[in-house]
């Protein structure tokens, strides 16, 4: 992939275009040869989230999740000069939306101070919006949960110009960022990751792939011992807002033991961050994957009448002996109105 270059359109300007604040318009050239002319801009402290906001479908960085201690310290070097300008576009109802610099506007925010941007207003392409935004993303590398929250809203927005759901291959996005197909996959996995699990490290920069891995698996555990399965394809969205609320709700529930237990050992004073991580993901072990022995004692069907594998009536028992599931296949109509009957003559006897 090419870089985007950009030109000062007034002799003795910084050096490459970027220190310091221009009067006219600066030239940068895309990737895709078209130039566009992005402006200056101070913005005061009282007026930034008036006048701007973080593109939702842009912008990578996942806001909740920004290291509060990083933050600060942004914050304080923010206090005396904001070196690198925020980059953007204006939107059509006039409010600069942040290609790159979120982290600098939360800093100049928490700091009290203005914010310096350079922003075009002219409109850009999706595949020019995703360049400058690799391009700029200069601060603070971005983690791969937040690279995988961008690759999946650009396949949403695939689908959403196809207006069919298509499958996007992990293949097709590693041409489009011109990354290896490794490293999306290791994004994706990471973005799948409850936000609960994640919080419990106190440096989410540490994870590496198999980190990733390792925790899908505990929170496949965790979700099937809750018996939590995913949505089928093609589920509604109020089907796929009830799965993300119940999954919220099993893996907050779920790592609450092992928070609490961070937060009395106070394990995050440690200067050793490989040392936290192992420590974590040992009470990982000890809380949440012991739940796989719960697996085992799962209540399976045992059958009652089988005539042919696609006609029979099976029945499932809970350890507790309290619930019962009875399931017919492929019953006559008649048979189990008779059966309801029943149920019905027997329930009222008692």
């Amino acid at each position: 992939m090419s870089t985007s270059s950009f030109y000062s359109s007034r002799p003795g300007s910084a050096k490459n275009g970027v220190l310091g604040a221009v009067d006219e318009p600066r030239i940068f050239k895309l990737n895709s040869g078209r130039k566009v002319k992005f402006y200056s801009k101070h913005i005061a402290h009282d007026d930034i989230e008036k006048e701007t906001r973080v593109s939702a479908h842009l912008n990578p960085r996942i806001q909740e999740e920004i290291n509060q201690d990083e933050l600060l310290k942004l914050a304080e070097s923010l206090a005396d000069n904001q070196i690198y300008p925020a980059i953007g576009y204006l939107e059509s109802d006039k409010v600069i939306e942040i290609l790159d610099g979120s982290l600098r506007r939360a800093g100049c925010l928490l700091s009290g101070v203005g914010y310096d941007i350079l922003y075009s207003k002219e409109q850009l392409t999706l595949q020019e919006a995703l360049d400058l935004t690799e391009q700029f993303s200069l601060v603070m590398k971005h983690t791969h949960r937040e690279e995988g929250a961008k690759f999946l809203r650009h396949i949403a927005h695939l689908q959403r110009s196809f207006k069919v759901e298509i499958k996007v291959e992990q293949k097709e996005l590693a041409r489009i960022f011109n990354r290896s197909e490794s490293y999306i996959s290791t994004c994706l996995t990471a973005i799948s990751i409850n936000a609960n699990l994640i919080k419990l490290f106190d440096r989410s920069e540490v994870l590496v792939a198999k980190d990733y891995r390792e925790l899908k698996k505990i929170q496949e555990t965790v979700l099937t011992s809750a018996n939590i399965c995913k949505c089928n394809k093609g589920a509604t969205n109020e089907e796929l807002e009830r799965y993300d609320l119940e999954v919220l709700d099993c893996m907050s529930e779920a790592v609450k033991p092992v928070a609490d237990e961070l937060y009395l050992l106070n394990v995050e004073d440690t200067n050793a961050k490989e040392v936290q991580k192992d420590f974590v993901f040992k009470l990982l072990a000890q809380h949440l994957m012991g739940k796989k022995k719960t697996l085992a004692k799962t209540a399976k069907f045992e059958p009652i009448v089988s005539i042919n594998k696609n006609k029979f009536v099976r029945k499932k028992q809970d350890s507790t002996g309290n619930k019962v599931t009875i399931e017919f296949s492929r019953i006559e109509k008649n048979k189990l109105k008779q059966i309801e009957d029943y149920i019905l003559k027997i329930t009222s006897d008692n």
